[in-house]
């Protein structure tokens, strides 16, 4: 390894080590592995990418979730809500930020490790609520900051102690299917507990299908985007782009229901922590992305991880939220088209 924006070619069949060129290998979908850019320049770039992802995914969610919240509560979970949405220009607006940010994203888990990418986008807390808040004429108190507070500094605890490192080995189809099939599972015990009325609950399992569909998508971005660096426009034969299209698809339908079912306070703060701990745990254990796992350092990725599972039930347990949820606070008149 080499210091600066290098790349590090992985192993080939005969145990030799290339130089600091791309592998031109079959990448996620075939055995020699994928290119992986090493060094201190791209961990950096990653770092601001990821951080810049947060921010623009911030203002997505906002505007997104103002105007969900117009929606008709029958259209939750129906190809319909996304029909009605794209005629209001707060949503489009939002779709354009979460655009960029997914740009942003994508560029970031290339150069870095997904289990660096993720955890560092919950930057997106520190600029959604206040920002919703504000909208929606009201002001976060002590306990909701504490609450994000807990959140943002748990999973950076966690980053930090965890030192995760990139990977150069490859998932094929056969790996892919125990980390597809799960999610699918566990997406549908969500979906199967929340209840038809709108309320805390309903709010709160359609947010952790949310988070779960985009963990998945994340570590599929990672893979296409590696894919398209390695073949070019080749890359479209693969299977990987369409299945993380169909996943985006099903990703944005959830996050738009679980906008619509509730305030931003319940379920961003739901997201925004299984979206990076679920790609996390498909990077250490199918991805074999490295995480330091010392004694001492376990205990503390255990703590900073029930750091931000309480901070997420102080937000789910204020005073603010469940007014907004009886009120409907936040939920602005409908737009003209």
């Amino acid at each position: 390894m080499t210091g600066g924006s290098t790349y590090e070619a992985p192993e080939s069949a005969n145990g030799d080590v290339g130089s600091s060129t791309p592998s031109a290998g079959p990448g996620p979908s075939g055995g020699r592995g994928w290119s992986v850019l090493t060094g201190p320049v791209p961990l950096v770039a990653a770092t601001a990418l990821a951080l810049a992802a947060g921010a623009t995914f911030a203002g997505a969610s906002v505007l997104q979730q103002r105007a969900a919240r117009t929606a008709p509560a029958a259209d939750t979970l129906r190809p319909r809500l996304i029909l009605d949405l794209v005629h209001l220009r707060s949503w489009l607006a939002g779709a354009a930020a979460g655009a960029v940010g997914f740009a942003f994203q994508a560029v970031a888990l290339y150069l870095g490790p997904i289990t660096l990418v993720q955890p560092l986008i919950i930057s997106e807390l520190l600029f959604a609520l206040p920002l919703s808040a504000r909208l929606s004429g009201g002001r976060l108190g002590v306990r909701e900051w504490a609450g994000a507070g807990l959140v943002v500094v748990g999973l950076a605890a966690f980053l930090v102690t965890a030192s995760p490192t990139q990977s150069v080995r490859p998932l094929d189809a056969t790996g892919w299917s125990p980390v597809l099939g799960t999610t699918v599972l566990v997406v549908g015990a969500a979906l199967a507990l929340a209840p038809r009325r709108p309320g805390l609950r309903r709010t709160s399992m359609l947010a952790v299908a949310t988070g779960l569909t985009f963990g998945v998508m994340a570590t599929l971005t990672k893979a296409v985007a590696t894919l398209f660096a390695d073949r070019g426009i080749a890359a479209v034969s693969s299977w990987h782009p369409w299945a993380l299209a169909v996943v985006a698809l099903v990703g944005v339908l959830l996050s738009q229901s679980a906008f619509q079912a509730g305030p931003l306070a319940v379920s961003l703060p739901l997201i925004d922590v299984l979206i990076p701990l679920s790609a996390s745990v498909i990077a250490v254990t199918a991805f074999h992305e490295g995480i330091s796992h010392t004694p001492v350092d376990i205990v503390v990725e255990v703590c900073a991880g029930a750091a931000a599972i309480a901070g997420i039930a102080l937000l789910d347990t204020s005073p603010l939220v469940r007014r907004a949820q009886r009120s409907g606070a936040g939920a602005p008149p409908a737009e003209p088209n």
